[in-house]
């Protein structure tokens, strides 16, 4: 987080760093919330009228900022992790910190959608096309089952899922 907030001033844009609780979404003691409450350490970065995106949340004193897990190898820029979403960060801006609620992304941006086409012939053998998009968090758990297995752990698993799907 530190190095990630030195190459956005770098470049000139306003950071602050932002501490989450990672392991889940749990409630945090709001009259006091304190540095025990937390457990990892997220960016809220600046950003203008162009940025769309679900992690972008408007601060009464910081205005428009993204929020952003540098140390997220599966999460891109601009989507926040499935336990980030909905949960309650504590933004570091000097005399403004702030407790924030993360929002939730749209529907249409955190979803799993399957097709299928699929021919049987006459013998009754069945030949299917399976296609799997995934975006927000069901596209970050499947970058993180493939990088974190074989490819023949991952293929595995491919198979064993649609074999599940097939039977009546």
């Amino acid at each position: 987080t530190i190095l990630m907030r030195a190459m956005l001033h770098a470049v000139g844009l306003r950071s602050f760093s932002t501490i989450a609780f990672a392991q889940e979404r749990r409630s945090i003691f709001d009259a006091w919330p304190s540095r025990q409450q937390f457990d990892h350490c997220i960016v809220a970065i600046a950003a203008d009228k162009s940025v769309t995106s679900s992690a972008v949340i408007t601060h009464p004193d910081l205005g428009r900022i993204l929020i952003f897990d540098p140390t997220s190898t599966t999460t891109p820029p601009g989507e926040l992790t499935h336990v980030q979403q909905g949960s309650r960060v504590l933004i570091g801006a000097g005399t403004e910190n702030d407790l924030v609620t993360l929002p939730f992304p749209e529907p249409e941006q955190n979803q799993l959608v399957r097709a299928m086409e699929a021919q049987l012939d006459a013998a009754g053998s069945i030949r299917a096309i399976v296609t799997q998009t995934s975006r927000g968090s069901a596209a970050a758990y499947e970058r993180s089952e493939f990088r974190n297995v074989s490819a023949a752990e991952y293929s595995r698993r491919v198979e064993s899922w649609i074999a599940r799907g097939a039977r009546t």
